[in-house]
């Protein structure tokens, strides 16, 4: 009886706080809170919010309260329906940018490399390790790699990639799988891979600093030696 009383007095703040989570998912989209665990809890309760609004029509019925019924149906159809015409927006409207970019702006005076607009050079550099990149495709967020190592032990390479300013760890992949490579014999100074792989962190025209680390971890250790790193000004592939 206690629930029935309670559904009844309260049934109106489940939409209260439907609704207030879906304004503050307005607010976070394309704000830098969005990098951090916060927005996770507030999708999280925003989801229960959306399922308890879809169920409490249900569980009026079943409590035969007619009138209410009808009441909390046409509630729920509204809110369903402002949810649908916010993701239409937010999906065909505003597109699918993150302004990653637009929050970390390059610091003045930093020195970057751009990626060569198409071609690698025949001898790109005099040193024993280099990373390369390259903007075959004039795709923004969609870059060839080239990197090169002197002789080296059993084991794997990472080309890691991270945010100058914030030094946040991006997502720069093949096929959607980081960038690891085994090493075998690898006895002389050489290219060791090269690929296409794609920045999705950030947005077309919204450039930003990028730090690019090769790490070489020997084969049965952990220990994690850094090759080179190279710092380009690039932009991410979400439009």
């Amino acid at each position: 009886m206690r629930i029935k009383e309670n559904t009844f007095r309260y049934w109106k703040a489940f939409y209260i706080a439907y609704f207030c989570f879906l304004i503050i998912i307005v607010y976070l989209n394309g704000n830098p809170f969005q990098e951090y665990w916060f927005p996770n809890i507030i999708y999280i309760l925003f989801g229960l919010s959306l399922m308890l609004i879809l169920i409490l029509p249900f569980v009026v019925l079943i409590m035969k309260e007619r009138k209410l019924f009808w009441r909390s149906l046409a509630a729920t159809v509204f809110s369903v329906i402002i949810f649908l015409l916010f993701s239409f927006f937010s999906i065909y409207t505003s597109g699918m940018h993150d302004h990653f970019g637009a929050r970390h702006p390059i610091p003045e005076g930093l020195e970057y490399s751009l990626p060569k607009e198409k071609g690698f050079p025949a001898n790109p550099s005099d040193s024993t390790t280099w990373i390369l990149l390259e903007d075959k495709e004039g795709q923004p967020g969609v870059y060839y790699y080239r990197l090169s190592a002197p002789q080296l032990p059993d084991g794997e390479i990472a080309l890691e990639s991270y945010e100058i300013t914030s030094n946040y760890k991006l997502d720069f992949y093949v096929n959607h799988k980081p960038i690891i490579y085994p090493i075998s014999g690898h006895t002389a100074f050489g290219e060791v891979a090269s690929s296409k792989a794609t920045l999705y962190d950030g947005s077309w025209g919204e450039p930003y600093a990028v730090r690019i680390d090769l790490i070489f971890t020997p084969k049965g250790s952990s220990e994690r030696r850094l090759l080179t790193s190279k710092i380009y000004c690039l932009e991410g592939w979400s439009r």
